[in-house]
């Protein structure tokens, strides 16, 4: 069977120290004796022995992973390798779980005069205005969705707040509510953690609508959401979905724009 790209990155990051059940596990398509022709064209060898995982360290990644532990703090704890541990992560089908919080929680709190920001003073609102002008971005997002019948297009205005400080993601965590989080390795020489932080649908337009009077770049993108927003997706006709999905990705350069099938 041919390699992937994939594939052959995992075999050179991973084969000098991971387990060959580990490495089986991920590279199940291929057998081992087609790893080891891999690994010797590669001109990668194997290095020491690594010791068996003991149920103990089972059990701390199957308590630490899911609840959103950094995988590097996971393996600092029980002297393992970060690949170790997310390749013992892929081998118990274990998922990084984030905070929910039920669509109707989030509507009851912020209907009827309810606040996202409220409880904040304005120079705080000030502050976390230029954040979202700086490091903030709102977008409209579409996937389809399989219920019992037919498969359905669904509908998602997200904002997304993605930053190297953890300490930002900390402040802004302690003060907005329905707010999700997480983490992830970074990308380039420096690989540098970046944090992000989001607010689901409702919350976003909420969101918006708040802080909309004190932004300045990112202004119109608040005000395009808040105002064409503000009873949800429902009211708009398909064509009215995407036409304005194309409004607000033409505040952005990068990526392609899903247009209305017409």
């Amino acid at each position: 069977m041919k390699w992937t790209v994939n594939e052959v990155t995992f075999l050179r990051l991973n084969y000098p120290t991971l387990t060959k059940k580990e490495i089986e596990n991920v590279l199940h398509a291929h057998a081992w004796r087609s790893i080891i022709i891999k690994a010797y064209q590669l001109g990668i060898k194997r290095g020491p022995a690594r010791v068996r995982w003991t149920a103990e360290e089972v059990k701390y990644v199957q308590d630490q992973y899911p609840s959103g532990t950094r995988t590097d703090e996971i393996a600092k704890k029980l002297n393992r390798s970060s690949q170790a541990i997310r390749a013992l992560a892929l081998q118990l089908n274990l998922r990084r779980r984030f905070q929910q919080f039920p669509m109707t929680q989030i509507r009851k709190a912020l209907t009827n005069g309810g606040s996202l920001l409220g409880q904040l003073t304005e120079s705080e609102k000030g502050y976390i205005a230029g954040i979202f002008d700086g490091e903030g971005s709102v977008g409209i997002h579409v996937f389809k969705k399989k219920d019992r019948k037919t498969p359905r297009l669904a509908w998602a205005v997200i904002f997304t707040l993605t930053t190297t400080d953890p300490l930002v993601i900390e402040w802004l965590k302690r003060r907005i509510p329905f707010v999700r989080t997480g983490s992830h390795a970074g990308y380039g020489p420096n690989r540098k953690r970046i944090y992000r932080l989001t607010f689901s649908t409702f919350a976003t337009i909420k969101f918006c609508q708040e802080i909309g009077p004190y932004l300045v770049t990112k202004k119109a993108e608040a005000e395009l959401v808040a105002s064409n927003l503000k009873d949800g997706f429902a009211p708009l006709t398909e064509k009215e979905r995407f036409d304005l999905r194309l409004r607000l990705s033409n505040f952005k350069t990068k990526g392609p724009i899903l247009r209305h099938p017409r």
